[in-house]
């Protein structure tokens, strides 16, 4: 959760499929994170992650080997966060 100038807060999101994982910083929207948990859906490789006392979740391909307690770098795509109002949960973008 952040806070927008107002005062009010904003919560971001971002879909997992919107995310990329890396070994090392890629760019400025990354962040570095630790995996929590490893789950095999049927072709994609879920990914649950912890950043601050946030969860994310990405998708990874089979071939990339995570595991519990690996330091990865999650990236996204700026123009794919989603705002929500920190009060209400109503989108706002």
């Amino acid at each position: 959760m952040v806070r927008q100038q107002g005062g009010g807060e904003v919560i971001l999101g971002i879909r997992p499929e919107d995310t990329r994982v890396f070994s090392s910083r890629n760019s400025e929207n990354s962040a570095e994170c630790v995996v929590e948990s490893v789950e095999q859906l049927g072709p994609n490789t879920v990914v649950s992650t912890n950043v601050e006392d946030a969860t994310f979740k990405t998708i990874v391909p089979p071939e990339k080997v995570v595991r519990p307690g690996d330091r990865i770098w999650l990236e996204w795509d700026a123009n794919r966060l989603h705002m929500f109002d920190g009060k209400t949960s109503s989108l706002m973008m």
